[in-house]
């Protein structure tokens, strides 16, 4: 694919909530939240790096509250176990994904609540996006129905999500793919080109 033709596509590739907190073992959320996300890992990199060789932006959000949690919703589990804080490791993109500084930072589930980025993809003249990310029945699908709302098409990398457990991950991609976005594995995106082709 030549850059013309990945600027005519005006592709946007979105990593969602990929946070030590949430995928290293020793973050405060991890045990009990994405017992599936090291394994995502892999793909996302080989997703993140075609895109970048396309000139396809990425970006990257991530969960991060006030000390006070002043700003999260009032029933967050972070509250309980002091996770999320703004500023410290847990909040942080994992090492693995070298995120840029292009970081939305978000108060809630979904990536568009509060947040920068529809401005951003405005800007960019986005029409799709390649979704990827934790949890998938959770910040994955509440960014993926947004961006439907928001009249985006959108891809989600099947296996550059995860959840809880297989159960939700798999129920959340068929409600996903019935209406909101396109379900693909990470091979079918890389050989459409991020769903320009094919």
């Amino acid at each position: 694919m030549t850059n013309q033709e990945a600027e005519k596509g005006k592709v946007v590739f979105l990593i969602v909530d990929m946070q030590n907190e949430f995928t290293h073992e020793k973050g405060k959320r991890s045990e009990t939240y994405h017992l599936g996300a090291k394994e995502i890992v892999g793909n996302i990199r080989e997703l993140a790096s075609r895109a970048r060789q396309m000139r396809i932006p990425v970006i990257y959000t991530r969960m991060a509250f006030r000390a006070s949690y002043v700003d999260a919703h009032p029933g967050s589990p972070s509250r309980n176990v002091g996770a999320l804080l703004d500023g410290t490791w847990g909040t942080e993109i994992i090492e693995e994904l070298q995120p840029g500084p292009e970081d939305i930072v978000k108060r809630r589930s979904s990536a568009f609540f509060g947040t920068e980025l529809e401005s951003i993809l405005r800007a960019l003249g986005t029409r799709r996006l390649v979704v990827t990310g934790v949890a998938t029945n959770w910040a994955v699908e509440s960014t993926v129905r947004d961006a439907h709302s928001h009249d985006y098409e959108v891809i989600v990398a099947s296996d550059g999500t995860a959840s809880l457990n297989k159960e939700m991950h798999e129920f959340s991609l068929k409600v996903m793919g019935m209406i909101f976005a396109k379900v693909m594995t990470t091979k079918e995106v890389l050989a459409t080109n991020f769903g320009t082709r094919g």
